[in-house]
């Protein structure tokens, strides 16, 4: 007697578009594919999508360490969602692809999509050493298109030669490629098994999740500040144990009292403790700097530090309020602050016009003094991102 094998019954819906929600979901979970999802590496706007919550391509601790984070920004297509019913729960295959190729290890190339009889829609990741580096949508012709395997084949060498050394895998919910060859491997439902399925509000962009870079900046301030403190606390104890030790010497109370140099002594530790502590200023100057910064509307903070790179050694003055001079931000002075901050493209406008009318509202939310740096400047098409020098004065 032979055994047929059970088929595993569907846990869910591929949906890519709004046809497919007529009939309803599997157990009410929609998994969008293919065109009822936007994905970008810009922040861009598609007319009929709204926009998700931008998606890391790095895990939560590289993020905390690097420089800039590699994001892809997702859209859901409004027709889709519209046609589902409330009770429907909603998730993108586009995070399974991109859960997977960060935990992948080396140089990996994922081609994931969705297929149906008249085209076969692509999303292409790249990832080096589980780190998101690239992103491509292509469409090609249905699989039962005499020229579909040219057609992937082709895309298959263009890709090979723009990444070599990359391994080639592919991904449900497209059938495999039997065609292309054993060189790519077959990654198959499972991947998605890791993804949450939940109302679609729950995925929209939220205000706590864009005040999530400069928190980010405030929380670290605040832990260094916490560190540096506590070596301010010991050190006060240690200069109030020695002066109780001196003045309790028995040759101290024989001669009468204290003499000159301990009294000098004395003195400059006391100096020491009544001066401002430059790790508190830092931090507040740094919590100020990024809560002015983040109420100019359509900026995006890129990257700060403070002290700015350029100071060299550090002087007790950096981030300490320090009086305005007629030279206080001229040419001789190195800055205190250095700042990469990007903004769209605004029409016609130049990049010197953009670039002084931002560094105008930056100084009015701020109360510093800004330059643009030498050569702060790049357009990608899209927006414009600049480095400024600042001059804290007050």
């Amino acid at each position: 007697m032979i055994n047929k094998k059970k088929q595993r019954a569907p846990q869910w819906s591929y949906v890519a578009n709004s046809h497919q929600l007529k009939v309803g979901a599997v157990r009410n979970k929609a998994l969008l594919v293919g065109s009822a999802v936007f994905v970008s590496t810009r922040d861009l706007r598609a007319n009929g999508y709204s926009r998700m919550t931008p998606r890391n391509g790095i895990g939560p601790f590289k993020a905390l360490i690097s420089k800039q984070t590699p994001r892809l920004f997702v859209a859901s297509n409004d027709q889709v969602t519209n046609a589902a019913p409330k009770s429907t729960r909603f998730a993108l295959a586009i995070d399974a692809y991109l859960q997977w190729g960060m935990r992948s290890k080396g140089k990996v190339i994922l081609i994931g999509g969705y297929e149906d009889s008249n085209e076969t829609h692509l999303d292409i990741l790249v990832f080096e050493n589980g780190c998101f580096v690239d992103y491509e949508n292509k469409a090609l012709p249905g699989r039962s298109a005499m020229h579909f395997q040219d057609a992937f084949a082709a895309l298959v060498d263009d890709f090979s030669s723009k990444w070599a050394g990359f391994e080639v895998h592919q991904a449900a919910p497209l059938t495999p490629f039997n065609q292309a060859g054993p060189s790519i491997k077959y990654v198959d439902e499972r991947i998605f098994k890791g993804l949450s399925f939940r109302p679609l509000s729950m995925h929209s962009t939220s205000q706590l999740r864009e005040l999530a870079v400069p928190g980010a900046i405030v929380v670290m301030g605040v832990v260094f500040c916490m560190g540096a403190l506590g070596k301010g606390w010991s050190d006060y104890h240690s200069a109030n144990a020695s002066f109780n030790s001196e003045i309790a010497d028995p040759v101290v109370k024989g001669q009468g009292g204290v003499d000159s140099r301990l009294i000098e002594t004395i003195q400059q530790r006391r100096f020491y403790l009544d001066q401002p502590r430059r790790q508190v200023s830092l931090v507040e100057k740094s919590r100020n700097l990024v809560a002015g910064i983040s109420k100019i509307q359509g900026m995006r903070i890129v990257e700060i530090k403070l002290p700015a790179p350029s100071v060299g050694v550090i002087g007790p003055t950096i981030g300490v309020p320090v009086p305005a001079g007629p030279d206080a931000s001229g040419a001789n002075r190195k800055p205190d602050v250095w700042l990469r901050v990007a903004v769209p493209l605004q029409g016609s406008i130049s990049i010197l016009e953009q670039g002084k009318a931002l560094m105008t509202l930056i100084s009015a939310n701020t109360g510093m003094d800004v330059r643009l740096a030498r050569q702060g400047w790049t357009d990608d098409g899209n927006r414009r991102v600049f480095t400024l020098e600042g001059f804290i004065h007050g």
